[in-house]
């Protein structure tokens, strides 16, 4: 044995008393996938306390083996809880997005509905895919994503807080290995909400006061998660579960550059400086004491992308459900938004009208903008078209679109859009009419 540093060796010929062995009760149970229990037990069969829990299903569907220590209790029961009032990790990703930092770069990950999704590695890159998601614990769950190209992934969630916790991320051959993974082969921090995040450096925006806002550090793959409690105090709680509490200062120096003070228990003090590099996703280094000294410190961080509310409650709308938008650009085109998720291209080629359907996907991003994305099923590939859109009081706006077939870019445009009529009822109004 090890302990404190010294080894002990039992002398020869010597006797090593026997551990003592504790009564415990083998109980074992299957949940079905999307719930959660408690274990109860009992003396008498009338008064009940819990025991132990909550236990999730497991991934492979494998039963749950649990080992209740011999009490006063004879009798044992399963008391159902909802599992969505457990934790942080959720039971639905349905209209969430993930954005995970991999090596100081942003990966965005949409959930768009229950069953299908859009990868986007980065500006270049993007593909669709089906999932199936199961909370495995109060604060983690798996993801196992399809690509059209029969390509599987399996996605882990830790989460740190609602919006904050680490990845990992594997391809994998068949699904039944994924239980065989006990780490994945990339790994790191994310950030994590409902709707869609911004993108791109210019729309990154540090706050102005840390107050009630938390930060995920990434040191060489050690997380520290950084809790801003009041005004100059903080708690920090390392991936061993120690939690230390400090103070610190905060000085913005502008929406993307800030320097953080930090003053810990029982450790140096530390100066660190913050560059927001996209909405999410951040480095920061260690600045050093001494006008040229050496950066001892670096890494990256992930923080909420915090979006203003719209100024005008109807541009950007709050769905796009039974509207339609005249897009102009090099090639005009209307496109109608129906309210099951599915929708259609209408343009005109050489006289005649030609229909494109689709699927699609819709949040605002903050202020006046919203992000609007297509995906096309059937025999047109893995065909991804994201839209940027940006709002003016009339209701008419401007955007820039990016596509991407078969997972790479497939280019891109900008113009102007304005309101078309009430999807299949009404010919397109004119531009500011409203919505």
């Amino acid at each position: 044995m090890l302990t404190a540093g010294m080894a002990l060796v039992c002398p020869a010929g010597a006797a090593l008393p026997a551990p003592e062995i504790a009564p415990a009760q083998h109980l074992q149970f299957t949940p079905q996938p999307g719930t959660a229990w408690y274990l109860d037990g009992s003396a008498d069969g009338q008064t009940w306390t819990q025991q132990a829990g909550p236990f999730f299903p497991h991934a492979n569907g494998s039963p749950v083996n649990h080992l209740q220590p011999a009490g006063a209790a004879s009798q044992f029961r399963l008391r159902y809880v909802d599992p969505a009032t457990i934790g942080y990790a959720p039971v639905v990703l349905a209209g969430t997005s993930l954005m995970m930092e991999k090596s100081g770069r942003p990966v965005e990950v949409i959930f768009t509905n229950a069953v299908r999704g859009i990868l986007r590695l980065d500006d270049t890159h993007a593909r669709t895919f089906t999932y199936t998601w199961l909370k495995l614990s109060a604060d983690g769950g798996e993801a196992l994503l399809s690509g059209t190209d029969g390509r599987l992934t399996l996605l882990r969630l830790q989460f740190s807080d609602a919006a904050l916790g680490r990845w990992g991320m594997e391809d994998i051959p068949t699904t039944a290995a994924a239980a065989r993974i006990t780490q994945t082969l990339d790994a790191g921090a994310f950030s994590f909400r409902e709707g869609r995040f911004r993108r791109g450096p210019q729309q990154a925006m540090l706050p102005d006061d840390l107050t009630g806002h938390s930060l995920l550090f990434n040191e060489a793959g050690r997380l520290l998660h950084a809790r801003f409690t009041g005004p100059g105090t903080l708690t920090v709680l390392t991936e061993s579960g120690v939690t230390l509490t400090g103070k610190y200062s905060y000085e913005p120096e502008n929406p993307f550059r800030a320097s953080l003070h930090l003053r810990l228990e029982n450790a140096r003090p530390l100066e660190l400086g913050l560059h927001l590099d996209s909405p999410g996703v951040g480095t920061f280094k260690e600045i050093p004491p001494v006008a040229g000294g050496p950066v001892t410190r670096s890494g990256t961080f992930t923080l909420p992308d915090e979006q203003e509310p719209p100024p005008n409650p109807n541009c950007p709308p709050g769905s796009l459900a039974g509207l339609s938008f005249v897009i102009n650009d090099s090639a005009p085109c209307t496109l109608t938004f129906n309210a099951d998720g599915t929708g259609s291209i209408t343009k005109e080629i050489n006289g005649a009208i030609q229909m494109t359907t689709f699927n699609y996907s819709y949040a605002g991003t903050g202020g006046r903008t919203a992000k609007v994305t297509l995906t096309f099923p059937g025999g047109a590939g893995d065909a991804i078209d994201d839209y940027d859109m940006t709002w003016d009081n009339d209701c008419t706006g401007q955007f820039k679109r990016e596509s991407f077939a078969n997972g790479n870019a497939a280019g891109n445009g900008d113009g102007t859009f304005s309101p078309g009529g009430l999807a299949g009822l009404f010919p397109a109004l004119a531009p500011g009419l409203g919505l």
